[in-house]
């Protein structure tokens, strides 16, 4: 059975811990405004996140990025994911999860499409539990997994305004992307694949690039008025899980609402 997420949509997800930290989250910070450090709340908690012009730029955290490469790579993948991977095209991509045998949860995905390879983005130590289980399962399947997350980064904006505020901070056109797509961009000199997704859930935009250059690209949208985000408050506010706060290996997809 394949528990599809709906591509265009945030998966919505009821836990009580949730709603409980969600409610904390907001009678701390009525009304949104700044949190620790000039951290944007954003709730009301986002007023403008929900649709306002506040752009908001995620604070800077290690992810998990696998490169999937191979004739078999779509095939395998489908096998071990909850989404039809089979039917991606390049530049699109799904939202997924990874099962265990028994049907609960060993990770929460995000993949993208290439013309040669899948990528997979999600925590650090997802990836590489899951490269070492994968590669066990390869036998004659014609598929190759390499750990990116050392090498490269991912810099995040929220906020309806993202694509708008890009544009004018690297002053040049922004790709018109659908939900989960991607495609090639140029930020401050550096090259970069834009990603029409935010892992904080929500309206945003990701670029993911290499490692070195995720300092310089956040410098640059800073300077353009990118405010802090705080991405737990933004998180909980839009229901997204984390793994291993929300979700375990000991969680069916059914019992947390996927």
């Amino acid at each position: 059975v394949k528990y599809q997420f709906a591509v265009g949509h945030k998966p919505e997800f009821f836990f009580r811990g949730l709603r409980r930290r969600v409610r904390g989250k907001r009678a701390d910070a009525p009304g949104g405004g700044a949190g620790e450090n000039g951290t944007q709340h954003l709730p009301a908690l986002g007023q403008g996140f929900r649709g306002g012009p506040v752009t908001a730029l995620l604070p800077a955290s290690p992810r998990g990025l696998l490169r999937i490469s191979g004739a078999d790579r779509a095939r395998f993948v489908h096998g071990q994911t909850t989404q039809d991977i089979k039917k991606l095209k390049p530049g699109e991509g799904a939202q997924a999860l990874a099962l265990t045998n028994k049907g609960k949860v060993t990770a929460i995905l995000l993949v993208l499409a290439d013309e040669d390879a899948l990528w997979i983005e999600t925590d650090p130590e997802r990836a590489r539990f899951l490269k070492s289980h994968w590669e066990r399962l390869i036998i004659t399947d014609d598929v190759e997994i390499s750990d990116r997350s050392e090498s490269l980064g991912v810099v995040a904006l929220t906020g309806a305004d993202a694509p708008a505020f890009l544009a004018q901070a690297s002053r040049a056109a922004v790709p018109d992307l659908p939900p989960l797509g991607h495609a090639p961009f140029s930020l401050g000199g550096q090259q970069a694949r834009l990603v029409h997704a935010c892992r904080a859930g929500g309206p945003g935009l990701e670029l993911w690039t290499l490692a070195a250059y995720t300092g310089p690209l956040r410098g640059v949208l800073a300077r353009a008025g990118a405010l802090p985000a705080d991405e737990e408050a933004l998180r909980i506010s839009n229901g997204i899980p984390r793994y291993g706060t929300d979700v375990t290996e000991e969680t069916l997809p059914q019992e947390a609402g996927f």
